[in-house]
């Protein structure tokens, strides 16, 4: 019995000291279980940390460089293309100057004359730039105007707009070397001993107009079968008519001649003609040609 109560106190006084290891135990598991926790804790907002301010950043900084750098590019693009845009412009404007210089330089080229019987008119396609007619010699040939006019129309030079033309004037004059339009003042006025011819416009002419007491018919038919050729003037078929002839066997029986060319001096020369006392003849005329043609330069009439 004593040996048993002896034993019982021995067990007592080592029971405080186990549990006491125990809880030690207990307590180094919980704190490496906290250490760990708080470990990976830390390491979670650590690579939080270093997620938000090393990747979001930069994420939003690319963003912001590839808006900058699209809005850049944009930007460029627009100024490219207005610059494109502009020296165009400014080609096209070159050259439709240099079309139309060339025009004016062919119009002057065909438009020389030495009497006002070798003008004629023409439409002209380029209006309203340059007017509705073109004032020129019949007798030239067109084919360099006409090509320059071509390439006007086909690089768009003109405005678009429509001429509301009236007819051409039946009157034209050769005034400084030019076929034109009658002038607003006569440039000459007559100093001769005799009383001046005047041409389609009233205008004098330094030519004594026919008369039979001045004995110059003879003159004034020579004068009257110059404008009938000048108006007979062609460089091709199409250009030829078949008109009526105002005076026989000066004209003819009948006129084939320019279509474009201005009648109005050849009449003009007959009007003085038929009232100055110059004799007249009578022509016995077969039936007129229904078509012409351009032989040598002048109209003629065609085979019917």
């Amino acid at each position: 019995m004593k040996t048993k109560l002896i034993t019982f106190a021995l067990l007592w006084a080592l029971l405080p000291a186990c549990s006491s290891d125990d809880s030690g135990a207990s307590s180094n598991n919980n704190n490496t279980s906290n250490s760990d926790m708080a470990g990976n804790s830390d390491a979670a907002s650590d690579a939080s940390t270093n997620e938000d301010l090393g990747n979001q950043p930069d994420a939003s900084n690319d963003a912001g460089s590839q808006d900058l750098g699209m809005d850049m590019a944009s930007d460029a693009g627009s100024d490219a293309s207005m610059d494109m845009s502009t020296d165009m412009e400014a080609d096209a404007g070159n050259i439709c100057d240099g079309i139309v210089t060339d025009i004016e330089a062919q119009r002057l080229a065909v438009g020389a004359c030495e009497r006002p019987s070798q003008c004629g008119s023409r439409y002209n396609p380029t209006c309203p730039d340059g007017g509705c007619y073109v004032h020129y010699n019949v007798a030239s040939d067109l084919t360099a105007l006409e090509a320059a006019e071509t390439q006007y129309a086909s690089e768009s030079c003109g405005s678009g707009a429509v001429c509301d033309c009236a007819a051409p004037p039946e009157a034209l004059s050769c005034d400084s070397g030019q076929c034109a339009p009658c002038p607003q003042t006569c440039s000459y006025t007559c100093a001769l001993d005799c009383t001046c011819s005047k041409d389609a416009c009233g205008c004098d002419i330094p030519v004594c107009a026919p008369s039979m007491a001045e004995g110059n018919c003879a003159e004034a038919d020579t004068r009257i079968a110059q404008a009938r050729d000048d108006a007979r003037a062609c460089t091709q078929d199409s250009d030829c008519i078949i008109d009526t002839s105002p005076l026989c066997p000066q004209v003819g029986c009948y006129f084939p001649r320019n279509r474009n060319a201005s009648r109005a001096d050849l009449d003009a020369l007959v009007g003085e003609y038929t009232s100055s006392g110059c004799p007249l003849l009578l022509c016995a005329c077969a039936v007129p040609p229904t078509t012409a043609e351009c032989v040598n330069g002048l109209c003629q009439g065609g085979p019917n």
